[in-house]
């Protein structure tokens, strides 16, 4: 049987990095911009999720928006929350607006920028970008961008050779933020820590669980593990963890993890697929509060993407295979050749799953 196995490039084709957005020419029109368009997502996607056409929608959106870039990146953002609750038998803003936000979508026909959401000059002594939000009810708005310095050298390229999207949002009043959309061939062009890796020799398959991440190293010629370990943090799930330290600790952790893989002789990483979405399930129930508290508060898919983005900086080909059956096969492969348990024999499962594509499809590959 074969499984469908995916560059991580490809499920995750754009990174978001985040700035301050201060010193707003009028806030209160920016505020009023931001109201207006998370209404008019949350009325599209609910009329998209009961059937109605695009056109209509679009007719709709239009009379609350009077721009055409917002109201095409409106009907977008809002036909893919219709399209996800659909899969998942939900309901689109069951609970209302937890934030409000502005969002501008990038021109595949434009060279570079945005319309809506422009970076026009970078300030190199203040280490800012100045930016111009455009307004369909009165003047334009003007601002500052705070990015940290690595983020600004991204940023000079990405203005002046690609297009971008651009987001504003407001979770506090008073408080903005803009997200910028980089694609992730020019994010790790610019920040990786090593060229490429030292060894073509193994291939390492993670399983990923609340609280630890299991991982087995596989020789590529024979297909047997070599190595097996995990790293721990259970102090991430415990109540009252702070989200800053969070994803710093996990991070932290691992680089070393990198490191270390890459000086054994490490090419290939595999994970499993976290990125489909998934028709909605009977919730499991738990014996122990314990247990249910950590795997609801612990960031699976996040941990995914910074542990897929974190191995194309270091060098590393990275992969995402279907993870389909793989607790059934562990049971046999793990348990009766080799004496895993079942995160063990997941993980010696998808690494297997990756190395059976790669013997294939290995030319079609190139690296970033």
């Amino acid at each position: 049987m074969v499984f469908e196995v995916i560059p991580f490039q490809q499920a995750v084709p754009n990174v978001t990095v985040i700035g301050k957005l201060v010193d707003i020419s009028n806030e209160n029109e920016l505020r009023k911009l931001l109201i207006r368009f998370s209404i008019s997502t949350m009325i599209a996607s609910k009329y998209l999720y009961k059937g109605y056409s695009k056109k209509i929608v679009e007719k709709e959106v239009y009379d609350m928006i009077k721009n055409y870039i917002y109201v095409e990146s409106c009907i977008k953002q809002a036909n893919a929350i219709s399209e996800a609750c659909k899969i998942t038998s939900g309901i689109p803003y069951e609970n209302g607006l937890k934030s409000l936000f502005l969002f501008s979508r990038g021109n595949r026909w434009e060279r570079y920028g945005n319309r809506n959401i422009k970076l026009i000059k970078h300030h190199k002594d203040g280490n800012y970008f100045d930016v111009e939000i455009v307004n369909p009810f009165g003047k334009n708005i003007f601002a500052k961008a705070y990015f940290g310095k690595r983020t600004l050298i991204i940023l000079d390229t990405l203005t002046t050779v690609h297009h971008y999207s651009a987001r504003i949002v407001c979770r506090e009043l008073g408080k903005y933020t803009i997200h910028i959309s980089v694609p992730i061939e020019i994010y790790v062009r610019h920040t990786k820590v090593y060229d490429s890796f030292i060894c073509d020799r193994y291939g390492c398959g993670f399983d990923l669980n609340a609280g630890f991440v299991n991982f087995v190293i596989v020789d590529k010629l024979t297909w047997k593990p070599m190595y097996w370990n995990g790293i721990e943090f259970w102090e991430v799930c415990s109540p009252g963890y702070p989200k800053d330290k969070l994803y710093t600790e996990l991070l932290h952790k691992i680089g070393n993890l990198y490191e270390w893989l890459r000086y054994f002789g490490v090419s290939d990483l595999f994970f499993e697929n976290l990125f489909k979405v998934k028709p909605k399930k009977q919730k499991r129930k738990y014996k122990s509060k314990n247990v249910a508290r950590k795997v609801t508060r612990f960031p699976k898919r996040k941990l995914l993407t910074y542990m897929g983005v974190k191995g194309l900086k270091y060098g590393f080909r990275v992969w995402l295979v279907d993870p389909k059956g793989s607790s059934l096969s562990a049971k046999y492969l793990g348990k009766y050749l080799y004496n895993f348990d079942r995160h063990y024999g997941a993980a010696y499962v998808i690494a297997l799953r990756g190395l059976q594509y790669l013997s294939k499809h290995m030319k079609t590959y190139t690296i970033i």
